[in-house]
């Protein structure tokens, strides 16, 4: 789903991200299941798959040794194409409407239809100059603390904590949340010491889960404990980074797991973002029409079906483009 280049000496070392790309996209696309579950609790992990997604960014984009401008082309033109692509079809089946021109550039330019562009390209930009410049020269655990100290003083003094809305990915405080995955990427990739394997580490994932979701359900439930509720935002974020440490220590099992399993993970991976953007077409074709277990396997097969077809009219259509910009084979 993100802009993500990697060299090719790395690809055998981070194997792990491909896996963790297809769990961002399950978490995602499972959120946005509501009316193709039996019960509506079962479409959770939204969040989650967003900041895993922003992690993986992060992550992959860390080396960073070309000026902005065609750095952040080079972003532009891994997104927009599809994104271009995807609003035409939903045009051509009723989903999109062109109204004005302003509704056109909000569609196709910005912010689209989709939260993740209006953040990621924004958080772009400021993502570059803190690795670029900022994170040499103050180091990683004082750019961490500038953000923490802005969000929080920003929560105490200005956020409204009447009731709880602190991960609702349209309003501008979730992309402090966004921006501090894209930085854990790069902590993780430049910083961190690999941990050693062990059965701990997955309780540890799962009990962080457990309190995750639990502090989502109490905060959602009871008005009079919101203004606590940016421990939530503190419980997702260890919960990424220790989902990250597992998949990263655990990179010689998936290595060592065959050529299938990394085949079906890299078959996922390199369509995140297409997934991203084609499950609403096809929820709007058919979601609602059937009942369950046909409308999961029709709609989970209709999503991959398009995804497919938007990657490859992508790679037809821009694939030369990006290749005459000297872009080195993605890693997405």
């Amino acid at each position: 789903m993100m802009n993500i280049e990697m060299q090719n000496k790395d690809k055998a070392r981070y194997e792990f991200i491909n896996v963790l790309k297809v769990l961002a996209a399950i978490l995602i696309t499972n959120s946005h299941y509501t009316n193709i579950w039996p019960y509506r609790f079962m479409a959770f992990g939204g969040l989650l798959g967003d900041v895993l997604y922003f992690a993986i960014s992060g992550f992959c984009l860390a080396d960073i040794k070309e000026g902005f401008p065609r750095w952040y082309l080079k972003r532009i033109l891994r997104i927009y194409p599809i994104l271009w692509i995807v609003n035409i079809i939903g045009i051509s089946v009723g989903y999109f409407k062109i109204l004005s021109v302003k509704t056109f550039i909000e569609l196709f330019i910005y912010p689209t239809y989709f939260h993740f562009i209006a953040s990621i390209m924004v958080l772009y930009i400021i993502y570059y100059f803190i690795v670029k410049y900022l994170l040499e020269k103050i180091g990683f655990k004082a750019v961490m603390t500038c953000l923490i100290v802005l969000y929080v003083t920003i929560y105490l003094f200005l956020y409204d904590k009447s009731y709880y809305h602190i991960d609702v990915v349209e309003e501008g405080m979730v992309r402090f949340l966004f921006l501090a995955s894209m930085l854990l990427g790069v902590y993780v990739r430049k910083y961190s010491v690999n941990e050693k394997k062990g059965f701990l580490q997955y309780i540890r994932v799962f009990g962080l889960f457990l309190m995750y979701l639990i502090s989502k359900v109490a905060f959602s439930k009871i008005n009079a404990i919101s203004i606590f509720q940016i421990l939530n935002v503190v419980l997702i974020y260890a919960l990424l980074y220790a989902i990250f440490k597992v998949a990263k220590a655990n990179e010689d099992v998936i290595v060592n797991e065959g050529k299938r399993f990394k085949s079906f993970s890299k078959f996922i991976g390199d369509m995140t973002l297409e997934i991203y953007f084609t499950q609403y077409i096809i929820y709007y074709i058919c979601g609602d029409r059937m009942n369950f277990p046909m409308n999961f396997l029709i709609v989970t097969a209709g999503i991959i079906v398009l995804s497919c077809l938007v990657h490859y009219l992508d790679k037809l259509l821009f694939g030369r483009i990006r290749l005459n910009l000297g872009k080195r084979k993605s890693y997405e």
